[in-house]
Formats: structure tokens, C-alpha cells, sequence
């Protein structure tokens, strides 16, 4: 249980940095409104949130018991979030070759 929430953490940071990046560079739109309002008063403040949540996720995982419900929560959110941030590599990697093509056109 713990190494799924650790990996759920890791995710959360990974999705942070990566819609930052997405963001910055205006390749993709926050669809989250308290994500995207804090992101527009200063992306310090997104990221900020993305740390905070990531840690509680590992202080959570010191409470729960492997056989908790919330695994199975867990286990659903991961697969979604692995997904999402598949999604945002290609967007970001589409990018850099794009810009590369352009540098070499």
C-alpha cells in the first residue's frame, strides 16, 4: 500500500512540473478552475499545492492498512494519473520536436 500512494505522490509531482511546463509554453489548458486560478495568480503557488498534496499522500500512507479500501481507490486514481501524464510527455515531446524541426527548416 505504501508504494502505490508513493507512486500516487509521484505522480502528482511528475503531473505538476509536466502541466507547468504545458502550460507555460501554452500547449495545453488547466481544466482543474482551482488548479488553473492558482497557476494564473503564480505558478509557484500550483506547484506549491501539488508538494503539499504529495506529501500528505505519503504521511496517509503511514496510517493506512494494506487491506483499506482506499487501495483499491488508489489503484484506480494511479492508472488514470499514469495516463494523464503520458499524455502531457507526448504534448511536451511533440513540443521539443516541433521546435527542433523549426530550427532545422
Amino acid at each position: 500500500m505504501k508504494k502505490l500512494l508513493y507512486y500516487l505522490a509521484l505522480l502528482n509531482l511528475l503531473d505538476g512540473f509536466l502541466t507547468a511546463i504545458g502550460l507555460h509554453f501554452n500547449i495545453i489548458e488547466e481544466s482543474n478552475p482551482l488548479m488553473r486560478n492558482l497557476y494564473d495568480l503564480h505558478p509557484f503557488l500550483f506547484l506549491s499545492l501539488k508538494f503539499i498534496l504529495s506529501g500528505l499522500l505519503i504521511i496517509l500512507s503511514i496510517f493506512i492498512s494494506a487491506e483499506s479500501k482506499v487501495k483499491l481507490f488508489a489503484a484506480g486514481v494511479s492508472i488514470i494519473y499514469s495516463m494523464v501524464c503520458m499524455l502531457h510527455s507526448v504534448w511536451i515531446i511533440s513540443l521539443f520536436v516541433e521546435s527542433t524541426n523549426q530550427l532545422f527548416n
